[in-house]
């Protein structure tokens, strides 16, 4: 049976086991995360009106919502902000939007620098330097076939 989350809970929640004697414990489907909003679209959640919100017992509001008794814009936000946890989505989406867009942002500055860089400049692309410096090979005084990275100092230094 899943837990539920309490009302009251606004930033972190507390669990205490202790375990005596031999045994195992096993956890499944452990979510530290908030998923209110997809439950919801699961199960489903009912709307009340404000009027009829005192009327409920506490375990009755949990999978319920209220709404205000008239329409007007200050009710609009309080349902949308009711039904959809966005504080709770916002860090995600902020991470995702960064990281979209900085791939994004680095394809247009290739896709611009490329031509002036393959066709002009003298230098080799430079994500192409390293693997041909780690699997480079010569040859010594005595015919062996060595990899000079392995003889690099600074290799050495920055492995350490």
């Amino acid at each position: 049976m899943p837990g539920v989350r309490p009302t009251d809970l606004k930033e972190s929640l507390s669990l205490s086991m202790g375990i005596d004697g031999a045994g195992t414990l096993t956890l499944q489907d452990v979510q530290f995360m908030n998923v209110e909003a997809i439950e919801g679209l699961y199960a489903g959640r009912k709307i009340v009106r404000e009027s009829q919100w005192a009327t409920l017992g506490a375990n009755e509001r949990t999978s319920r919502s209220s709404s205000p008794t008239g329409c007007s814009a200050s009710g609009a936000s309080s349902t949308l902000h009711r039904l959809h946890p966005l504080a709770q989505w916002a860090k995600p989406a902020l991470a995702w939007t960064i990281l979209i867009g900085g791939s994004s942002w680095a394809c247009w500055t290739e896709l611009l620098m490329r031509r002036q860089w393959a066709e002009h400049e003298r230098f080799a692309f430079p994500l192409t330097l390293p693997p041909k410096t780690l699997f480079a090979e010569e040859t010594d005084a005595q015919g062996r076939v060595f990899r000079p990275i392995f003889r690099n100092r600074v290799m050495w230094f920055a492995s350490a």
